[in-house]
């Protein structure tokens, strides 16, 4: 039987990804390798998005779980081998711990059919046309202790440093590895901090220019403080307006145009672009109105104090005396004074709104006041920022000035012993908590008791303590700097931009990081093992890693590998239910996210294939920044400390459908780093994080649904001690919500007047699409006892 795809199929770009499986398996495919649970039929197609299989489909799940999973899933693997049940499966779906032996498996079979063919050509005899063998074994009732690739497994059990000791070569290979991803990652996010604390500092500085102690500014000066707050004022409320614009046009995008029929939040006023034009000239007009306001407010503060805080305005942001001699706190609240004429524009809209709110009609609210509404908040936001900080700049110049009251320790020394040793301190109290939290399901319901909303705000607040006390560490440095003069901040401010411009440039996310020493490992430990080459050596061997379509045409099930698309900017947040994640799939054929795949041909050279190792790196990424509804629980200051010390394990890949066909590659390569390290990662935008399939779905079990296989075994091997089948319970969610699509629990009860209670592991699922007859297939679940 030839492997290759029939002349006849169709190849097109217009073809699915699933439909080109679909061929591809009908090819590979003799006929039905099992039948359906029930003995019935494969269902109908339903919505179209699923095409319908040539014949009952099997499939083969392997859950995450760490080297648990994998210790359980290459058990199975052996015993579903010595019952010849390896061959009745047409798919092979693998997640985080699972593709750990997955991988294991689809290299084996490849090595296996290269030798088998290899042998071939050196036979002179006529070949045979018998497949080549599915899984490592032996003559004799060993039950695979004694194979060679099991023995290689064995070793290396602890990949990430096999041979331990504080001189051992795997030993200094992480801490090199650890050091070269942290330290590049810190000095671009430090960089990147220090250019936002210096264009406040500018703005500060042209608002505040000429302010000096004793002498009244000139008009010019005046005037150029007016011209700095009311371009300050105009560019951010525009800059709010045309985010809110892009993002109506991103989810008229996704969701499509309205009918004709369909009316906006007024039920009066429909939504036509006549009346779009109408709000969008109210809320220039009002914008500009405003900001008019907001300089006649702070021309009336200018004219208040000008002669008594302003003319020690100077002093407020350039630190030249002590606190106890120099300026009051009166006087250094001024620093606030900006903030304070935004407020009070707000509250001038909000006393508008009051007056006019007798003849205000429905119609009226809709088109005009809204507008108004989005005028205050984004006032209120701006003068909230302003606020924050010029109270970092503050508090950083009265922790300076606490060295009279403590002579023993010096500034310097102060801003080490307190900034950088708490941020450790934080950090590693964060490193605890994060890892507790890897070891749970995050599906797992939790009650809402005190403790367990402490737990779920601790890895929060340690985040967000540890990036102040690192803000303030830099406030520090800057106004040391900034002693000599305001001028000498021009220093500090050309090093952080040619860094952040070097990380635009050269800072490749998939190559300076964790991922890259990760993948090596599992490469050595996995697919070294199925190669054979090198036993015993700890160091990457040339024949460790192999591209994904190179494995297309081999003997057993075809290999999904499971991956999460993390989605936490989606172009509508409501969308993907507030997951922020949706599901991707690595495969030797192609690539696809959500519904939208190609074919690795059809992605062209713009997209390079990725290797076995990185796909199944990318699916067992547990530890990284973005991690899917896990993220979006523990917030963004979270994801931004994960990022800026780069404990990141995902990796970056260009979309199947979006990212266009050019061959170019990107100028600013970095880009990626710092859309992570804001949380902006996008599943249907140009370039998509992947990470862990356990932060989408940890059994697996997804994708094969999605392929209507009819029959799946499903080994579950998370961390589930009081066997509660909580990663059952969030793959029956998916599947119910995206494919409309029941998996209803059904338990193989004890028999008629026996009281043996059921196994845990003594379960059958089944699903059935709803307004159709009825058509059960059977999910069977294994599970490791005990755990």
């Amino acid at each position: 039987m030839s492997n290759e795809p029939g002349s006849g199929e169709p190849v097109s770009g217009k073809e699915s990804i699933l439909e080109y499986e679909k061929n591809f398996l009908k090819e590979k495919q003799d006929g039905p390798k099992c039948p359906p649970g029930d003995g019935s039929p494969p269902p109908a197609d339903g919505s179209g998005q699923v095409p319908r299989p040539p014949h009952a489909l099997c499939g083969l799940a392997l859950s995450g779980g760490g080297m648990r999973s994998a210790t359980f899933n290459l058990g199975l693997l052996q015993g579903l081998h010595q019952l010849n049940l390896l061959g009745m499966f047409d798919y092979l779906a693998t997640v985080s711990g699972g593709g750990y032996t997955g991988g294991f498996w689809t290299a084996w079979r490849h090595h296996a059919q290269k030798q088998k063919e290899k042998q071939e050509k050196q036979q002179t005899k006529q070949r045979t046309e018998a497949e080549p063998p599915l899984f490592p074994t032996l003559d004799d009732r060993s039950r695979g202790t004694h194979l060679r690739e099991v023995r290689h497994l064995r070793e290396f059990s602890n990949f990430l440093s096999p041979r331990l000791g504080l001189l051992s070569p795997d030993t200094g290979r992480l801490m090199t590895a650890t050091l070269s991803a942290i330290l590049p990652a810190l000095l671009a996010t430090l960089s990147l901090i220090a250019l936002v604390l210096l264009g406040w500092y500018g703005i500060a500085w042209l608002l505040f220019a000429g302010w000096e102690k004793g002498q009244t500014p000139a008009l010019a000066q005046l005037l150029l403080s007016g011209a700095v707050m009311l371009l300050v004022t105009c560019a951010w409320l525009i800059f709010c307006e045309r985010r809110l614009l892009a993002l109506k046009e991103r989810v008229k995008r996704v969701r499509g145009p309205r009918t004709p029929g369909q009316t906006g939040s007024c039920p009066a006023s429909k939504d036509t672009p006549a009346r779009a034009q109408k709000v969008s000239r109210y809320y220039r007009n009002t914008t500009l109105r405003t900001s008019l306001v907001v300089l006649g407010v702070w021309a009336w503060l200018l004219y208040v104090n000008r002669e008594n805080a302003l003319t020690h305005l100077g002093m407020v942001l350039e630190e030249t005396r002590p606190l106890k001699t120099g300026l009051h706190l009166g006087e250094r609240l001024y620093v606030f004074s900006p903030a304070l004429a935004w407020v009070a524009a707000a509250g001038v809209l909000v006393l508008r709104r009051w007056s006019l709110s007798r003849w205000m009609t429905q119609q009226w609210q809709c088109e005009t006041e809204s507008a108004s509404d989005r005028l205050i908040s984004r006032l209120l936001i701006l003068a909230a920022l302003w606020s924050v900080f010029a109270a970092f700049w503050l508090t950083g110049q009265a922790l300076g000035q606490l060295r009279e009251g403590s002579p023993t320790y010096q500034d310097y020394q102060a801003l080490v012993r307190t900034g950088w040793i708490g941020s450790i301190l934080a950090l590693a109290a964060l490193f605890a908590k994060v890892q507790q939290l890897f070891g749970r399901e995050a599906s797992k319901p939790v009650n809402p008791t005190w403790k367990s909303k402490a737990k779920a705000l601790l890895p929060q607040l340690l985040a967000y303590a540890t990036l102040i006390l690192l803000a303030l560490g830099m406030v520090r440095l800057l106004q040391l700097t900034a002693k000599e003069g305001p001028y000498w901040l021009g220093v500090p401010l050309l090093v952080a931009g040619l860094i952040t411009l070097f990380t635009l440039l050269f800072f490749s996310p998939n190559n300076v990081g964790l991922h890259a020493f990760y993948r090596s490992r599992i490469a050595r430990t996995f697919i070294g093992a199925a190669h054979g080459q090198a036993p015993g050596q700890t160091e990457p061997h040339e024949d460790d890693d192999l591209p994904l379509d190179e494995l297309k045409y081999q003997a057993g099930p075809f290999h999904l590998i499971c991956c999460t698309a993390n989605d936490l900017a989606p172009e509508d947040p409501m969308l993907n239910l507030y997951r922020g994640a949706t599901s991707a799939v690595l495969s030797s054929l192609g690539f696809s996210v959500g519904e939208e795949g190609k074919r690795w041909e059809e992605m062209g050279q713009a997209a390079p294939v990725p290797t076995l190792a990185s796909a199944i790196t990318a699916s067992g990424a547990a530890l990284n920044s973005h991690m899917g509804s896990m993220s979006m629980r523990m917030g963004p200051a979270v994801t931004f400390l994960m990022t800026a010390f780069n404990l990141r394990l995902g990796m970056w890949s260009r979309h199947p459908t979006r990212a266009g066909k050019s061959t170019k590659k990107p100028v600013w390569v970095g880009r990626p780093f710092y859309a992570e390290l804001f949380g902006r990662s996008r599943a249907l935008s140009e370039h998509v994080l992947l990470s862990d399939g356990g932060h989408f779905e940890n059994l697996a079990l997804y994708e094969l649904v999605r392929r209507r296989c009819q029959f799946i075994l499903v080994a579950d091997c998370g961390m589930d001690t009081e066997a509660e089948f909580n990663d059952l319970a969030n793959a029956v969610r998916r599947v119910r919500e995206d494919f409309k699509v029941e998996l209803p629990h059904r338990s193989l009860g004890p028999a008629p007047g026996s009281r043996r209670p059921v196994a845990p592991d003594d379960r059958r699922r089944g699903y059935r699409v709803p307004g159709r007859q009825h058509r059960s297939a059977v999910a069977h679940q294994a599970q490791p006892a005990g755990q």
